[in-house]
Order: C-alpha cells, then sequence, then structure tokens
C-alpha cells in the first residue's frame, strides 16, 4: 500500500510534486472508500485516487516517475560502471540537475509481519548522489511497532563514499567476514543502486520484501502506443499476448476470470481459446486468441485483434484488476477510461473502492479525463489530485480538491465545479 510519493525534476516535473493516500481526516468509523493499516501512524489510507488535468499537465510523467524507480531498482542490478541510466531520465531541468524520488509504502513479509519502507533516491545523470531506506516493523503476533530503524544509508557521489547497512539485516555468514563490507564497497559502481546492488549478492535476506513489492506488488500500466513505445512496453496495458498465455499455459487458468469479467457487463462472450499459428521461416510457435460469441441462437469465433477496442482492453483489465483484487498492492493505469463506457470505468474503480469486493485491500491509481467520474457515490474529493503545467516555469504543480471548500458542500457531482473553474486545472482554449 502506498503512503505518500514524492519526486522532483522528471519529465515535465520541476518542482517538487507529492500526493498522499493519507485521508484528511482519520475518522472513527471507517468510511467505505479507506482502510485500516497495522500502523498506528498511518491509521487509515484510502483505496483509489485519481489523477486530472489538462493534455502535457504532467499526468502520465508522474505515473512514469514511479514506473522508472521500479526499473532502476529491478533492472541495475548488475549495471556496469558508466553505464548510463535508462534514457527516460530526459528531465525538464537538463541533465545538471538531480532527480529526486522518495516513496513511503506498506509490504508484508511471509511471516505475516507488516513493513513500513520510506525509500528516498537522489540520481545525478552517472551517478547515486544519495540513497536511504528506513524502515518500521510490526509482527503479526505484536501491538506494537518497532521504532524506526535506517537499513541502509548511501551517500555516494563521483567517489566512492561511506555507506552503512544495520546489523539486523545482516546475516550469520556476514557477519563473519568483516571485511566483506569493502569489498562491497569496491564493487559498488557510481550508478548502482546499493538496495539493487546487494539484492543481486543475495546475501541479505531482509530486503527480500522490498524488492518482492516492487517486483509482484507495484503494477504500472500504461499504452504503448502512446509517447516512448521502447518505455512503455514492459509495462503495456496490451501487452498480455496470445503468445504469452500459449508459452506458460496460463489461459485456462485465467479463463473463468476473463469470462466472468465479461459476463458482468453482460457480453455475449462465452469461451475462450488459443490457436497455434504458423510463421514464416521459424520454428518457434505463435498463438492467436479467439473469443467464443453466442447470439440470436448461434455462435461463432472471432479473433481478439478483430474485436471492438473496447473488448479488447476489457480482456487485459480484467487480468490486471482481477489479479491485484486477489493479491493486493498497487495498480497504476493511465488513462483508465480509454475506449471504455463510462458506466465500465465507474465499475472498475467500484471494485477497489468498495470493502466487500476489495478484501486485499489493493490500492487503484489512474489518471482520467471523464470529469463525471467526480461524483461521491463513486470518488470523495480527497480522492482527487489535479495536476497543471505551470506557466511561471515550474512545470507540473499537483493539489488534491479536498483542500477546497466547495460553493456547495451538499453538491454529490463536483465535476461541475471542476468545470467552472472552481479548482483551474481545466485546458485554456483560445478562440481567434
Amino acid at each position: 500500500m502506498i503512503i505518500d510519493y514524492k519526486v522532483e525534476n522528471f519529465l515535465s516535473i520541476y518542482e517538487p510534486v507529492e500526493f498522499s493516500l493519507e485521508p484528511l481526516q482519520n475518522k472513527a468509523e471507517l468510511p467505505a472508500h479507506t482502510m485500516e493499516t497495522p500502523f498506528a501512524g498511518v491509521p487509515q489510507l484510502m483505496r483509489a485516487a485519481a489523477f486530472y488535468g489538462p493534455n502535457a499537465s504532467g499526468k502520465t510523467s508522474l505515473f512514469r516517475s514511479l514506473a522508472y524507480l521500479k526499473d532502476l531498482l529491478l533492472n541495475t542490478m548488475s549495471h556496469k560502471k558508466d553505464e548510463p541510466w535508462p534514457n527516460e531520465r530526459n528531465q525538464f531541468r537538463g541533465q545538471e540537475d538531480p532527480s529526486d524520488f522518495h516513496i513511503y509504502f506498506i509490504a508484508q513479509q511471509d511471516d505475516g509481519t507488516d513493513m513500513l519502507f520510506d525509500y528516498q533516491l537522489i540520481i545525478f545523470p552517472e551517478y547515486v548522489e544519495y540513497e536511504c531506506l528506513k524502515v518500521i516493523q510490526r509482527k503479526a503476533d505484536s501491538k506494537r511497532a518497532t521504532p524506526e530503524n535506517i537499513w541502509l544509508k548511501r551517500e555516494y557521489g563521483q567517489s566512492p563514499k561511506e555507506f552503512t547497512i544495520a546489523d539486523e539485516i545482516l546475516s550469520e555468514e556476514v557477519k563473519q567476514h568483516p571485511n566483506l563490507k569493502n569489498i562491497w564497497l569496491e564493487d559498488l559502481n557510481p550508478n548502482q543502486l546499493l538496495v539493487a546492488f546487494l539484492e543481486n549478492k543475495k546475501s541479505i535476506v531482509a530486503l527480500d520484501p522490498f524488492i518482492k513489492w516492487w517486483k509482484e506488488q507495484f503494477n504500472p500500466n500504461f499504452w504503448h502506443d502512446l509517447g516512448a513505445a521502447s518505455f512503455h512496453m514492459p509495462y503495456s496495458i496490451m501487452k498480455i499476448s496470445a503468445d504469452h498465455f500459449g508459452n506458460t499455459g496460463q489461459l485456462e487458468h485465467d479463463k473463468k476470470m476473463i469470462l466472468d469479467f465479461y459476463r458482468i457487463i453482460g457480453s455475449d462472450i462465452i469461451d475462450i481459446r488459443l490457436e497455434e499459428t504458423e510463421q514464416e521461416n521459424s520454428d518457434k510457435k505463435s498463438f492467436q486468441i479467439e473469443l467464443l460469441h453466442e447470439r440470436d441462437g448461434s455462435q461463432f469465433w472471432l479473433e481478439l485483434k478483430e474485436e471492438s477496442a473496447g473488448t479488447h482492453i476489457w480482456f487485459n483489465l480484467a487480468l490486471l484488476v482481477k489479479s491485484k483484487l486477489k493479491n493486493s498492492g498497487v495498480l497504476c493505469i493511465d488513462e483508465i477510461d480509454r475506449s471504455l463506457h463510462p458506466a465500465l470505468t465507474r465499475h472498475l474503480i467500484n471494485f477497489f473502492n468498495t470493502p466487500e469486493s476489495n478484501t486485499g485491500n489493493a490500492q487503484l491509481l489512474f489518471t482520467a479525463h471523464d470529469v463525471q467520474l467526480m461524483d461521491r457515490n463513486l470518488l470523495q474529493p480527497e480522492q482527487v489530485y489535479l495536476l497543471n503545467n505551470s506557466k511561471n516555469k515550474k512545470g507540473t504543480e499537483i493539489y488534491c480538491i479536498g483542500n477546497y471548500k466547495l460553493k456547495n458542500d451538499r453538491d454529490f457531482l463536483y465535476y461541475q465545479n471542476y468545470l467552472r473553474g472552481d479548482f483551474e486545472s481545466v485546458p485554456e482554449i483560445l478562440h481567434e
């Protein structure tokens, strides 16, 4: 569960921008859109948050910064000396200034211990300037959490500097080799994350829940046909391909889940199958997904690629949403309302926003342009953030509607306030 996230100097984000999933006020009676946490300092978190703003206001940049941080943690474990960062870091201020990422989130160990991680990373183009990982733990059978401990801290710079690793996370095997830390210091490259480096060494198992959260619990999703395709592809909503199902055998496992998702919207799709296809000049197997329709007493198969954009998107979202509701974690979707009927978009959000369907306490973060989602029957004002690209060269700015006093507090459809310009963050259209 994400508690808070702050980023500075990334793409259209110039000055620091920050959002929090803590409700503005913790209420004695838990509202439906919030959930309890194991930590007294953060008693409640929101199940979903929406991000609105004009085109080019920085919504996608915000989500891409989170995906970029995930990329750094998981894909720079064996980074070579002088190997550049992934080229997504074409910052607003230029390559001379650092990018700063700071996130608080809650994860869980296999033994049920809850862990509140505070991780900050500051990077220049060629090296890590600062990295720190702090942890608060609460065991499943304990009523109190531990004090905050610094597990890792490193101020590196262009030449190696000292880093600290808490003794409590070192294995007995590592403790028996006092020179190992000096060896690590020599091996650690300026452009390697210390967390990623140590995870690659497999010497500190205490880091496993931190890495596992990024690998399995945090899922950013974009449309790979927009923007930098090389970046979007690993996190593409449309990446759930027929070849993936064919090579993993996962379709039979996921079929009921997908069909249930279609049944919810009254679709006439009643079955799914994989058909092997031949590829010219290749021995590699290839597959295509086909959907069985039943209409007016007759049945017919259609390839998924021949279906409408909405049907295709719903197929992929079914897997993303159902998997996350079942296994918990955080699902980020850029442009959740793309090619979907407004009623379907509301239905997706309600999956996460209601405790009856979201029993695993998963979170949904999404960007959208459908302002009618700004409805207290669906999203409370404190769940909606607005982004704007400032004219005074400060780049993207962010603010929460919950901090505004609405002109009519009883008005459930606060999108009307938004369209009137009460909150700003609406596009200015010039008429000649």
